[in-house]
């Protein structure tokens, strides 16, 4: 009997009475780990400690936010100060309705106020929240605003007092085709909005304006930002520092918003439709939209009729050049110059001309021998199946190594595909293809500096 009612008493539940200050915030079993005042709000850190027994307990960590006495937030799983503000406010993110949704929470006339931050669908891979370290709800743009990128889209900008979700727009006909989802400055009417590529390594600027519409993206040599900052410091200011130094907003003939580069733009290559393909440095300081003052002039925007005969397999491709006078590049007529994404990620030039592959390719080699231009053929790589090795050549002749460079031996392969020759040089991958017409198209598969 007295055995019995030991091992009883080892199992019987135990429960704990909250004792202290924030008592009234507290539910059996719970006690405060930490607590920060905000102004009226504290952030507890509380600890369930699972009723348990004498021979077992578990204990729960959860933060929670109270006003004065009361329970604003119970259970959140992340809960964070917006700390660049005078008046208190919080972020929270809390399990509701069968997703972990976002909050903001701030006080209004005495009273705390919990807002949804709602920006489209939740669940949804386009609206996945993107974040680093330190900065799990968002990066401080300016006082009192915020900005949340996101997975495939732009994301919103979120300003308080009161509450406001601005969703950056995203233009219709560069879906699955370009992205261009970095926000990189704001214009002064804050009507308009610059765009890049990367945040660590943007390759061109693109400008939409709130209503969707866009001027053509401008594209420039790869710039490599300064690697990120330790967790505690804003990885955007980067980019936003470098926006500023290298660019200003001014209105284009149209009245619309331009990004408008500060230094000199340099003289074109006296065959810039070649120079893209051989100096990424040097190819990629002219453009092809006659829309920008900037760009060459004896470009225009190709007409629909004008894709149809040379891209009848995509006629909707929405940034596409021709010339307005008659030109060639490696030996052949060019058809068309496309502005165009390669591998769902790189950005660069495709050039459509209406010569077979061996003609082009012969006469861009002659180019690159007489540049000095050190680069690697995948036809005359070792073939593994059906994909080039190059591994080789790459480390002989580019003096990249070690051998064993998954990311470049990728690209490489990325690039072969559909029986293309890739060109491999220090700055780019270009690799070429017949086309069904018999002509080639020339296709900018990787541009800047070759991973090491």
């Amino acid at each position: 009997m007295l055995a019995a009612s030991l091992l009883t008493g080892c199992f019987s539940t135990m429960h704990y009475k909250p004792e202290g200050k924030y008592a009234k915030t507290l539910f059996d079993d719970e006690d405060v780990i930490k607590a920060v005042p905000h102004g009226e709000f504290t952030k507890l850190t509380v600890r369930y400690l699972g009723g348990g027994s004498y021979m077992s307990s578990g204990q729960v960590i959860s933060e929670r936010l109270i006003y004065r006495d009361k329970i604003v937030i119970k259970d959140a799983r992340q809960l964070e100060p917006w700390s660049e503000l005078d008046t208190p406010a919080f972020f929270a993110e809390v399990y509701d309705d069968y997703y972990w949704r976002d909050l903001l929470i701030h006080e209004v006339d005495g009273k705390p106020v919990v807002e949804r931050i709602e920006q489209g669908p939740p669940g949804r891979d386009d609206t996945r929240r993107v974040a680093t370290r330190g900065f799990s709800f968002g990066y401080p743009f300016r006082q009192g605003v915020r900005y949340f990128p996101r997975a495939m889209t732009p994301g919103f900008l979120l300003s308080v007092f009161p509450m406001k979700v601005s969703i950056l727009p995203q233009p219709v006909d560069l879906l699955k085709r370009l992205s261009a989802n970095q926000l990189a400055a704001v214009s002064p009417d804050e009507k308009s909005f610059a765009y890049v590529d990367d945040m660590d390594a943007p390759s061109f600027v693109m400008v939409v304006d709130e209503n969707g519409e866009r001027r053509d993206p401008i594209p420039f040599p790869s710039v490599e930002l300064a690697p990120r900052p330790e967790s505690d410091v804003n990885p955007y200011d980067r980019l936003w520092t470098w926006f500023n130094a290298t660019y200003k907003w001014q209105r284009d003939s149209n009245g619309k918003w331009a990004a408008e580069p500060l230094a000199p733009v340099a003289p074109p290559a006296a065959n810039p439709a070649e120079e893209i393909f051989l100096s990424e440095r040097t190819g990629y300081r002219s453009c092809f939209t006659a829309a920008d003052a900037h760009c060459l002039a004896n470009w225009h925007q190709a007409s629909r009729d004008e894709v149809v005969k040379a891209i009848p397999y995509d006629p909707a491709q929405p940034m596409v050049y021709a010339p307005s006078v008659p030109t060639q590049a490696f030996g052949a007529n060019v058809k068309l110059l496309a502005y165009e994404t390669s591998s769902g990620i790189y950005s660069g030039y495709a050039l459509y001309s209406d010569s077979p592959p061996e003609q082009v390719m012969a006469e861009y080699a002659k180019r690159l021998e007489s540049r000095r231009i050190p680069h690697v053929r995948s036809d005359q790589c070792t073939h593994k199946q059906w994909w080039p090795d190059c591994d080789d050549l790459i480390k002989s002749k580019l003096n990249i190594g070690p051998s064993i460079n998954y990311r470049l031996r990728d690209l490489v392969i990325a690039a072969a595909r559909g029986q293309a020759t890739v060109f491999i040089l220090p700055d780019m991958l270009v690799s070429l293809l017949t086309t069904k017409e018999g002509g080639t198209v020339m296709r900018t598969a990787y541009r800047g500096k070759l991973p090491q």
